[in-house]
């Protein structure tokens, strides 16, 4: 994730914010719910959100990704 998008994830679904000029890669693993702008080959366009949900072998239940990824 750079410092020019936002990813909320405590719960699922989760969204994703392009605050970016260029598209964006989705993280893998997630399908999309909704999206404020059109997809193009599965990037997020410029100044758009997409609320994504884990697929069910990706949720983590209530664990950060910082736990889920071995962090204390």
């Amino acid at each position: 994730m750079t410092a020019r998008t936002v990813e909320a994830e405590c719960l699922d679904p989760h969204s994703m914010l392009n605050l970016s000029h260029k598209p964006i890669e989705l993280p893998s693993g997630n399908s999309v719910v909704l999206a404020s702008a059109e997809l193009s080959a599965g990037l997020l366009p410029p100044d758009a959100t997409a609320w994504l949900r884990a697929a069910p072998d990706n949720t983590t239940h209530g664990t950060s990704r910082h736990e889920a990824e071995g962090g204390e």
